[in-house]
């Protein structure tokens, strides 16, 4: 049995909207009052944090690579793994699962709803005008991308692997993951120490000074790359409108000549 190739486009839209109502219904569940998806996924944790080590990291990281090809936000599995495993390692254990994840969907952009991530670019200017940066810096761009919170990670996923040969995808990614990992899980380790804050004896002097440099750094870097990745924006946008505003003119004088040796 063949299918031709409008066929297969239109079962590849399918798939895509099947996953987007399963995703967006769970999503709405979870944010009822009485919903029972919070209670489930707290006891499913408390149970993977009685493992191993071993067993609980590789689990986390499954997580991270199921979550990320369904656009499920990785932010509280990521809190999980600082609370678990500490710092290090829970910047580890993320860091892998969410760039594999990444991996996985550059795949399945590239082979499965290439048509389809096309078409909504060419609806959205702004998208575009990123594909064309990204095309132009390469991976570092893309690493400058997985840092800025302002360009959310599940659609990044989806729009690079058009313009990006996988191994700039995938250094990008793993570079761009490791400093918002880290800043999520270094808070995350802090919060099972979170009450000597409030305790008589409060959080030690040299513990609060970290935690302050370490949030005047990382949120500067945030604000700084953000500016500079919506700066370059703005500025390819303004050379393509001062481009199309040359080739009107140029046009317009070729017609004004045509008419003239007429």
């Amino acid at each position: 049995m063949s299918f031709s190739t409008e066929s297969l486009s239109r079962i590849k839209k399918y798939i895509v909207i099947i996953f987007a109502i399963i995703i967006g219904s769970i999503f709405l569940l979870s944010l009822l009052p009485d919903s029972p998806i919070p209670k489930v996924l707290m006891s499913i944790f408390k149970a993977i944090q009685n493992l191993d080590i071993i067993t609980s990291s590789f689990i986390i990281t499954i997580l991270h690579i199921i979550a990320v090809p369904f656009m499920i936000p990785t932010t509280p599995i990521t809190i999980v793994a600082g609370i678990m495993f500490g710092t290090v390692l829970g910047t580890i254990v993320s860091t892998i699962g969410c760039t594999i994840g990444a991996i996985i969907v550059f795949y399945i952009t590239r082979f499965v709803v290439l048509e389809t991530i096309n078409e909504y670019i060419n609806k959205n200017e702004n998208l575009k005008l990123m594909q064309l940066i990204v095309k132009e810096n390469g991976a570092i761009f893309i690493t400058l991308l997985r840092v800025s919170p302002v360009f959310p990670f599940p659609i990044i996923n989806y729009i690079l692997p058009p313009v990006v040969d996988f191994t700039q995808y995938a250094i990008g990614t793993l570079i761009g993951l490791i400093p918002c990992n880290f800043v999520v899980v270094y808070f995350s380790a802090s919060m099972t120490n979170i009450t000597e804050v409030f305790s008589s004896n409060g959080m030690s002097g040299g513990a609060l000074v970290m935690m302050i440099i370490t949030t005047v750094i990382s949120v500067s870097l945030i604000i700084g790359i953000t500016y500079y990745v919506k700066s370059k924006l703005n500025e390819l946008k303004k050379n393509q409108n001062n481009s199309s505003s040359d080739d009107r003119l140029i046009t317009k004088e070729e017609e004004e000549e045509n008419e003239e040796e007429s």
